[in-house]
């Protein structure tokens, strides 16, 4: 993983074999999440791995920054899901709750200005299929593959109002993995799966259906996030999984 600053880790989870610390049916792991609760990107993985799905959600409750958006009300969707089956590698996109065709746009009606733009589009090198979201109001731009990658591009205007297994988007690599309360960074990232301060949420699901995983109420909820103070010292988290 390489985070919004620049710093790159490996990503560790597969080789946890704490089952304690395993979600029974399905995990969500938020790769970044802006402070406000404007907009969240996660992915979600079904312990089976059946399936991966991209996830942004949208907060129509929180009033977006003019340097975000314009003043008129933003007509966006509360959720985009990208779906990729591991079987057959199939990419299904969904848009509050229902599946489109790409391309797809939406604009505001006012001026016809691009909210949202979907397309399916293939990589020149791998040849790989991938989804391109561009979301320029709100100024996030995605590239994702569920299985293989997602590659987010956030504009300067996010700038230290982030935090997730991307960073904080801060200028700063020495502590860019902060804890949700912002008072302790992680020492390994692999603890951002075992700590108190996790960012995966776990829970039970009926099944591994697809509809059961896009419906769960707990995949749509925001993190709470702590703003960074200035002053604000950090202390390293120590522990971690042998």
């Amino acid at each position: 993983i390489s985070t919004f600053d620049g710093m790159t880790y490996r990503h560790l989870m597969k080789k946890l074999n704490h089952e304690d610390s395993l979600p029974k049916t399905a995990q969500r792991i938020v790769l970044t999440q802006d402070l406000y609760e404007r907009f969240q990107i996660s992915q979600l993985v079904t312990k089976r791995d059946d399936f991966r799905v991209i996830q942004i959600l949208f907060n129509k409750n929180h009033k977006l920054q003019k340097s975000v958006v314009m003043e008129q009300e933003t007509e966006m969707p509360r959720s985009i899901q990208v779906v990729q089956h591991t079987r057959d590698q199939k990419i299904t996109v969904f848009v509050d709750g229902k599946e489109i065709d790409m391309p797809f746009t939406m604009t505001l009606s006012g001026n016809g200005r691009v909210v949202l733009r979907l397309k399916l589009e293939r990589d020149v090198e791998t040849t790989e299929q991938y989804v391109r979201i561009d979301m320029p109001i709100m100024g996030i731009f995605i590239k994702t593959n569920p299985i293989l990658f997602t590659r987010t591009r956030l504009t300067p205007n996010h700038r230290g109002e982030v935090r997730g297994i991307c960073g904080d988007y801060d200028n700063e690599k020495i502590v860019d993995l902060k804890t949700r309360d912002c008072r302790s960074v992680f020492y390994r990232p692999e603890q951002i799966f075992t700590t108190e301060d996790q960012y995966v949420q776990n829970v039970d699901l009926r099944s591994t259906d697809l509809e059961d995983v896009l419906e769960c109420r707990q995949f749509q909820q925001f993190l709470r996030l702590d703003r960074c103070h200035a002053n604000k010292s950090f202390t390293l988290v120590k522990k971690f999984v042998d």
